[in-house]
């Protein structure tokens, strides 16, 4: 009822009545962009709490983190072109077509020495091409690469049977 009173007296007095406004706490003060003082040890004999004067670099310890992650994906990528390059030798090998698996197997093995399917496949296509030397030369590679997988193994030292049984 007071706040009909209040109408009603503002009428017959010809004064404005404002509702009341909802309280609005008071902006917050401007955030200060210095760093704040170092804070001083409460033992005089504890190191300072000073940051040091390589603050906002990366250590040491992160440099070396990241050149690993670096070289980590540098290796991932050579690995992947270098499968892609097999992948594509092997699918020329398929369709007789040795000069051309050779120049991308030899790619594959360049962008990844350790690539042992793709010395396995330059042994292919070097027999395929009757050239028994290189064939041999290839297939020893594709053993030392593949000596860790008991299928790849079998497959190089078959391999390496066709070789000897066509050699002269």
């Amino acid at each position: 009822m007071l706040l009909g009173a209040g109408i009603v007296s503002a009428a017959l007095f010809g004064c404005a009545v404002t509702p009341p406004s909802p309280s609005v706490p008071p902006p917050a003060p401007p955030v200060s962009r210095e760093t704040p003082p170092p804070a001083v040890p409460s033992d005089p004999g504890a190191p300072a709490l000073t940051e040091p004067e390589t603050a906002g670099k990366p250590s040491e310890g992160i440099k070396e983190t990241l050149e690993r992650g670096k070289a980590a994906a540098n290796r991932r990528y050579r690995v992947a072109a270098s499968n892609s390059f097999t992948g594509i030798g092997k699918r020329l090998l398929a369709k007789g077509d040795a000069d051309g698996a050779i120049r991308m197997l030899e790619r594959s093995v360049g962008i990844n020495p350790n690539d042992g399917p793709g010395y396995f496949y330059l042994a292919e296509a070097w027999l395929m091409k009757e050239n028994l030397q290189l064939a041999e030369q290839f297939n020893r590679l594709a053993r030392i690469h593949l000596r860790h997988d008991d299928e790849w193994t079998g497959h190089a030292e078959a391999q390496l049977e066709r070789i000897r049984v066509q050699a002269p």
